[in-house]
């Protein structure tokens, strides 16, 4: 959504269709999110940092191709 998410009205106007070629975007550059925007994506200090920039790498791939 183009929207602040703030109640449950928020968060159904979301692309759901946009999330999910992110979702496969993700999973084919190896990384592993929930299948749905409603679900979160938290990191943690077992991350490295070289995990860390894998994944904004595979996201900026996954969001640039949709």
């Amino acid at each position: 959504t183009n929207t602040a998410v703030k109640n449950e009205a928020d968060a159904k106007t979301s692309d759901t269709v946009a999330f999910a070629a992110y979702a496969r975007g993700m999973f084919e550059r190896g990384i592993y999110v929930a299948p749905s925007q409603f679900e979160a994506l938290f990191i943690s200090m077992a991350h490295t940092q070289d995990e860390l920039d894998r994944a904004l790498a595979a996201a900026a791939g996954a969001l640039a191709a949709i």
